[in-house]
């Protein structure tokens, strides 16, 4: 019971920071079995990637996978695949996410980065 009210928690501050609206990363909708969001790369570029948040969480990191077939996020998505204790929490997630995604379209992280923690 104290994981779901964590990853409630989590939840709302991620759509608390990246709202529909933000420029470089949206959370568009979200529960807690399910996070989408959207990265903005260079050029206004839209990349949808999807969350599934399993039963064993935060044992094992929540299921991402992404709609387009880029190399770039691709390989940012398969990232958090690999990742154990803290960094299975989707607000790490998100973060290690949203670093690598901005380091592969060499675009700045946004300023709101450090809400996160």
């Amino acid at each position: 019971m104290a994981c779901l009210n964590t990853l409630k928690l989590e939840i709302k501050t991620l759509e608390k920071i990246f709202t529909k609206s933000h420029e470089r990363f949206q959370i568009l909708n979200s529960s807690v079995d399910e996070l989408t969001c959207r990265f903005i790369g260079r050029n206004g570029k839209r990349y949808d990637i999807h969350a599934n948040i399993t039963e064993t969480y935060p044992s094992s990191p929540p299921v991402w996978f992404a709609e387009s077939e880029e190399t770039s996020v691709t390989n940012a998505v398969q990232i958090l695949s690999n990742t154990n204790g803290r960094d299975n929490h989707v607000i790490n997630q998100v973060g290690i996410l949203l670093r690598e995604l901005c380091r592969l379209h060499n675009v700045p992280l946004p300023p709101d980065m450090d809400n996160l923690t």
